[in-house]
């Protein structure tokens, strides 16, 4: 989907987005180096930095667009940022950041991994990227930002959670990726449950075409939105997910 060559070895499959998160913070941290997420987040954020010894530091993104401003992400990171995470499609707004949002932020990390002298994991948060709505389309963070990995869940385009695979990959464009491919391997077998079971791989082949019926969430959101603003709510209006 992102139109890069991606090498098998470079893909690691896991348990789902929240397994694939974990296991990210991990490959790129020390305990005490920092990684920043934006608020609303993914109620999950919070822990899974905290479980792997790193430190929080929390952007907003203000309504009614939620996108992230430049200069306050520039202004946050410090010698200790190791790591930004990204949500788009956005849990829980329902904004997709366009090719102009991200280009931004890839300015940013680029600019400030320079000074740093090492480079700024962008940790993109992917699970909500097949269900987008009005014909558009969600581009992903690793177009824009050599240092990226992506985090997938097939839990969100089937609406099955409990089914819990996705996976991790390294994006190609990442020099001497073979680090990265040791502390994933390494990652997923002392974080405990970071495999998917045997079953769910095997079936991969069987259900990673199929989605969710996105006609049906958009409908719903056409009939709630202008609801909403008629009793005198300033909603967004989202581009994608389902909430």
């Amino acid at each position: 989907h992102t139109g890069l060559a991606w090498r098998p070895e470079d893909i690691a499959m896991t348990t789902g987005g929240w397994g694939a998160i974990a296991i990210a913070m991990r490959m790129v941290t020390e305990p005490g180096d920092e990684v920043i997420y934006y608020d609303p987040p993914w109620f999950f954020y919070d822990i899974l930095v905290r479980g792997a010894e790193a430190v929080p530091v929390v952007l907003t993104l203000d309504p009614p667009r939620f996108s992230p401003d430049p200069q306050r992400l520039a202004d946050a990171i410090t010698p200790r940022t190791r790591a930004v995470m990204i949500n788009t499609p956005h849990n829980p707004s329902g904004r997709v950041l366009d090719a102009s949002e991200l280009d931004a932020i890839a300015e940013v990390l680029r600019d400030a991994s320079a000074r740093i002298g090492r480079p700024i994991y962008l940790l993109s948060d992917e699970a909500y990227r097949r269900i987008v709505f009005d014909g558009s389309r969600a581009p992903s963070p690793a177009e824009h930002y050599d240092h990226t990995l992506i985090l997938y869940s097939y839990g969100k385009q089937l609406l099955a959670p409990g089914q819990r695979i996705g996976y991790l990959a390294i994006s190609p464009r990442i020099p001497d990726p073979a680090p990265l491919r040791q502390a994933a391997t390494l990652t997923r077998f002392v974080n405990g449950f970071g495999f998917p079971n045997n079953v769910l791989q095997r079936a991969l082949p069987d259900f990673a075409h199929l989605c969710v019926d996105l006609d049906g969430i958009k409908r719903r959101r056409d009939r709630l939105v202008p609801v909403l603003a008629e009793r005198g709510f300033e909603p967004t209006t989202p581009e994608g997910t389902f909430y």
